[in-house]
């Protein structure tokens, strides 16, 4: 299913991405993170803060932290090179949307930050937490977009067979797609459904050429939420209450560098077994 023509020109979005097996500490949402938890605690810096500055050193892409720098932190300036395919990207979006709403199957939400599709709006709402798959796409492969319905209709069938609850989110905008690391996030009650689910990300992926890129910091493609936390931010909080508890007992420095470490492990670490 396609929606129209990809802009073209010399301002594509087409560069190697940093590989899986590189040092972390090269990054430069690393090396932000580290600096920023670093001049938190020096100015007793609270909880929160540090959760929400490691939450954002894990999601990022290093390649847009990068450019987010080299552009003096203004994000509208890294995408004016990009503003043909911005425009690409939200009349997609807004065709997927038209979509939806005239065949009435799925059902759309979304919020500045992310768009969703129920892919099975008749099952109501189900307690308990989420389980999540997370996949993450190259920025030159944006285009994935068009076909996220046929995902939506591969994820339905699992949804029917098991009687499941089954969300499919992707960024609301381009901006988003390519500063964050999350390209795609299912979410699900069932954990039993990690394999099935996982299958047909992947087949779906194969049937339209779409490549999955290494998860940035190894971070695990299996989660489990807790309430409304998610589980990337129950890693931060987690980070963060240690920042808290052993702040002073080593230098600032110091305790910054272990806790971007500690975060990433407890990040590359799968919930489901």
């Amino acid at each position: 299913m396609g929606f129209g023509e990809m802009p073209s020109g010399k301002n594509d979005l087409n560069k190697k991405e940093k590989a899986l097996e590189e040092d972390w500490g090269e990054l430069r949402n690393v090396q932000v993170g580290e600096k920023e938890l670093e001049e938190l605690l020096e100015k007793d810096g609270n909880e929160e803060q540090m959760t929400q500055r490691i939450l954002k050193m894990l999601t990022t892409r290093s390649s847009f932290a990068k450019k987010y720098e080299e552009a003096n932190e203004d994000s509208v300036e890294v995408m004016k090179p990009f503003a043909k395919h911005q425009v690409w990207y939200k009349d997609v979006r807004d065709k997927i949307v038209e979509r939806i709403n005239s065949e009435n199957k799925f059902k759309w939400e979304n919020n500045p930050g992310w768009f969703g599709i129920d892919v099975r709006p008749e099952a109501g709402k189900r307690e308990g937490n989420n389980t999540k798959i997370y996949a993450t796409i190259p920025v030159n492969e944006y285009a994935f977009l068009q076909h996220i319905l046929s995902l939506a209709d591969d994820l339905r069938e699992i949804a029917e067979e098991t009687d499941d609850k089954v969300k499919v989110k992707i960024s609301n905008s381009l901006t988003g797609f390519i500063s964050h690391n999350d390209s795609i996030v299912i979410h699900f009650k069932n954990k039993n459904n990690v394999e099935k689910i996982q299958s047909a990300l992947s087949q779906w992926m194969e049937d339209h050429a779409i490549t999955e890129a290494p998860r940035e910091l190894g971070r695990s493609k299996v989660g489990i939420d807790s309430g409304s936390n998610s589980f990337t931010k129950l890693v931060a909080q987690n980070i963060a209450s240690w920042l808290v508890e052993n702040s002073g007992k080593y230098d600032n420095k110091t305790l910054a560098k272990l806790a971007v470490k500690y975060a990433i492990e407890q990040s590359q670490k799968s919930p489901v077994k």
